[in-house]
């Protein structure tokens, strides 16, 4: 349901031939405190992606140097499925008219009037939606989405900071 939304919404938007973006965000930097560790998952990229040069292992590679560069170790999912995971999921259109970015922080969460366990819960994210997107800039507003996530991380965490 979440793509066929996607697909009408980028419909819509492709239909001009003007570059245009609009962006979503969700952010609240006490959910990142306590961090230590993260997973990365990327959704399967679509045909319209790949059209545009971008590829799953150049999207792998963009998010877990920043991670890393950043002091925090990358697990894999197979071996910690419970754990904090940063999910990235990158849609583009057949035509590569309009693409979607987004950048979610999914970990384990209790909801506060009952106490009731929420597993994998977004608590932060960030998304964008791109008119006439080329590879690099789908690329560029990624790495944009990990710097803005690392600033907040390190502002949640100030002794999480490691010294080169």
């Amino acid at each position: 349901m979440r793509r066929l939304v996607l697909i009408v919404v980028l419909a819509a938007i492709s239909m001009g031939s003007r570059p245009s973006i609009g962006g979503a965000q969700t952010s609240d930097i006490s959910g990142l405190t306590g961090i230590k560790s993260l997973v990365v998952i990327i959704e399967e990229l679509p045909p319209g992606a790949t059209r545009l040069g971008v590829t799953d292992e150049m999207i792998r590679t963009d998010v877990e140097l920043k991670l890393r560069l950043a002091g925090i170790p990358v697990l894999t999912a197979m071996d910690h499925p419970y754990a904090p995971a940063l999910h990235i999921e990158i849609n583009a259109l057949d035509d590569s008219a309009a693409s979607y970015v987004e950048v979610d922080l999914e970990q384990n969460a209790k909801l506060e009037r009952n106490g009731a366990f929420i597993p994998l819960a977004i608590t932060w994210s960030h998304g964008i939606l791109i008119q006439n997107p080329s590879g690099d800039f789908i690329r560029d507003r990624l790495k944009d989405f990990m710097d803005r996530f690392l600033n907040e991380w390190l502002a949640a965490n100030p002794t999480g900071r490691r010294s080169p």
